[in-house]
Order: C-alpha cells, then structure tokens, then sequence
C-alpha cells in the first residue's frame, strides 16, 4: 500500500506540471478504519483537494461491497459501480 500513497503523492505534486486532473484507482484494499482516518481515503480526500478528479472502483464483493472497500469509502470521489 506504501507504493500506492507514493504514486498518489506523485500525481498531485506533478499535476500542474504534466497536466493531470483524473486519477483512476482501482484497488482491491480493505480497511478496518473510518474513511477519515484511513490512509488510502486520506490521500484520496488530498488528491481532490488539490483539483484532481477520483474516480475509484467500488468493489465486487457483493451488495455492500463499497462499504468494505477503502477508496471506495472516501468522500468526494467518483465512483465507477458495475
């Protein structure tokens, strides 16, 4: 998970300099904590916060599969649900 929060904190610092405003996660990483407090939410939560657009996948795990899913859960994404 440590080399997805690095790619995320790529993207926002190189956004303005290579043009990037969507970034699409697609990761199958459950979370024991709140969307608040989890990592994986938290860098999702500062990637729209510096303009870019989040679009994640929301799992395919059943009917309440975003809920268990961490990107899924954050606030102020996109979510791309099959």
């Amino acid at each position: 998970m440590s080399d997805v929060l690095e790619g995320i904190d790529w993207v926002i610092y190189h956004a303005k300099q290579y043009n990037i405003r969507v970034m699409n996660l697609s990761l199958a990483a459950a979370s024991t904590e709140t969307y608040l407090t989890d990592p994986l939410c938290r860098a999702v939560r500062s990637a729209v916060a510096a303009g870019i657009t989040v679009v994640v996948a929301a799992g395919n795990f059943g009917k309440n599969a975003a809920a268990r899913k961490s990107t899924a859960r954050s606030a102020r994404r996109g979510t791309n649900r099959r």
